[in-house]
């Protein structure tokens, strides 16, 4: 199918829609109840797992993005933190050419590892280390070591992403755990000694590296300080026409650098991005609908 009209944009024969998926296509469960109620509505199954729903997505957005995707011009890149056993467990993904996970650090092609992209990321990143004195490869193993020992954290509770520069290598990139409940309130004062001990050890650890940490939902991630989703933009060259979305605050170099790129930036109301960019007008799942509204506005005009 070939789009009808791009006479908006003579110079580019390619639409692309950067995103994110959580939170921002798609809803967990626990997401959809912290959300109003009102926007909540006509949502369909959308990722299963051992037999039963765990996400959702709304209709009409999926609708949308199943149209839009039928055009040669339309050029959908999921961005996402999750693994690659993760993402596809999205039924949509099967459809998408092209996906990036674990924070943009991995390309797949209908589920094929692009072992290339791999190897040019990972000899950016020990340049980019090497260059500044240490090697991030090593700290972060380092870090994952202290972390473990010290907070007598198990393999079983950390989720951890990999660099994969082809099938039989692996870096371990970062890695991130589900946050203690006490520390996303950041209720200093209701916090109990373990809880103290806990967050300072993390400070001091991370303080004797070049890598940060930080809360994002419910997990806490740990990665190197130049590790960010805009990296994804080495697969995709210079300038382009399309949008780029996306929630939490792992999404603002991608939006950043995306605008730069020649893409529109949008957020969902509900997310941690702020600042002067476009901002969907409802929350929560009902907030995927007007992302693809826009898409759909930008991609028809």
């Amino acid at each position: 199918m070939t789009q009808k009209n791009m006479n908006a944009s003579p110079f580019y024969n390619d639409f692309y829609f950067i995103s994110d998926l959580d939170r921002t296509l798609i809803y967990s469960k626990r997401a959809i109840q912290e959300s109003d109620p009102k926007y909540c509505k006509n949502l369909i199954p959308i990722e299963y797992k051992d037999g039963r729903v765990i996400s959702y997505m709304n209709k009409d957005a999926y609708d949308k993005l199943q149209k839009l995707m039928q055009y040669e011009e339309f050029k959908f890149l999921p961005c996402t933190m999750r693994t690659l056993q993760q993402i596809q467990r999205i039924s949509f993904i099967k459809d998408v050419k092209y996906y990036f996970t674990d924070g943009g650090i991995n390309l797949y092609k209908k589920g094929t590892l692009c072992t290339s992209y791999g190897e040019r990321l990972l000899s950016l990143f020990h340049h980019y280390s090497y260059d500044n004195g240490y090697s991030w490869a090593e700290e972060i193993e380092e870090v994952y070591f202290e972390l473990t020992q010290k907070l007598g954290i198990s393999d079983l509770e950390i989720n951890r992403h990999f660099i994969l520069p082809d099938t039989t290598l692996e870096t371990l990139a970062f890695f991130d755990l589900r946050c203690p409940e006490i520390l996303l309130t950041n209720d200093t004062k209701n916090m109990t000694k373990e809880d103290m001990i806990t967050l300072e050890t993390v400070v001091d650890i991370l303080e004797t590296y070049h890598i940060n940490g930080c809360i994002s939902g419910r997990k806490f991630y740990v990665f190197p300080d130049f590790l960010q989703k805009n990296c994804i933009f080495a697969f995709t060259g210079g300038l382009l026409y399309g949008v780029v979305a996306g929630d939490s605050i792992f999404d603002i170099p991608l939006l950043s650098m995306g605008n730069e790129k020649g893409l529109i930036p949008i957020a969902p109301k509900h997310g941690e991005v702020s600042g002067n960019l476009p901002i969907t007008e409802r929350s929560g799942p009902a907030a995927a609908d007007d992302i693809l509204t826009f898409v759909e506005q930008k991609f028809y005009m």
